[in-house]
């Protein structure tokens, strides 16, 4: 399934796979896959109160640019998905 959504998949030496094309359209595929196999996206508070069956708990972190967030939960709000964000406030980021 993920080669069909990003294209060529590797694994580097650590095993971490890398992404070829990991595009908002990509994205929008994606959650729209997960949701017609039967999956719902549930806030961790919700899992852990009412858990579904077949649920994600999504989580994104955001060092920078805060915009492109916005843009990603609009897509997510657009889908009727649930995502918790973490921002990371630090000089640094």
């Amino acid at each position: 399934m993920l080669k069909d959504f990003f294209g060529e998949v590797n694994l580097t030496s650590q095993g971490v796979k890398e992404l070829k094309d990991f595009t908002l359209t990509t994205y929008k595929k994606l959650l729209q896959e997960i949701l017609g196999n039967g999956y719902s996206f549930q806030t961790l508070k919700a899992f852990i109160q009412q858990p579904e069956d077949k649920a994600v708990i999504l989580r994104h972190d955001v060092d920078r640019k805060p915009e492109n967030a916005l843009v990603i939960a609009e897509i997510e709000k657009e889908a009727g998905i649930k995502a918790s964000y973490c921002f990371r406030i630090v000089k640094e980021s």
